[in-house]
């Protein structure tokens, strides 16, 4: 069996709102879920997690968080929807882009 491995899987604007049935904003979110993935298929692959991470950009240059549960423990993310996947082997205690 391979080893299954935590990962952050950065999605379209459009794509994240539609999951969460959220408006569209006057500037594109980032979104994020968190999870494992469970089975890769042809139209995408199965997500095993419960909550969607927005990051929404400000007037003011800055960026509120916002999270997103719902109800299933899986979700099908189209490989259309994803802009990139994270991987952790150890575990994601925090996830995201840092600046050195």
């Amino acid at each position: 069996m391979a080893k299954r491995h935590d990962v952050a899987i950065w999605l379209q604007d459009d794509w994240g709102r539609s999951v969460v049935d959220a408006k569209p904003g006057a500037r594109p979110s980032r979104w994020v879920i968190q999870g494992v993935i469970v089975e890769e298929v042809g139209a995408g692959v199965w997500v095993s997690g419960d909550t969607i991470k927005e990051f929404r950009p400000l007037d003011d240059g800055s960026v509120k968080h916002v999270s997103w549960v719902f109800k299933s423990s899986q979700l099908l993310i189209p490989w259309s929807a994803i802009l990139t996947i994270q991987a952790f082997d150890g575990g994601a205690k925090e996830f995201g882009f840092k600046a050195e």
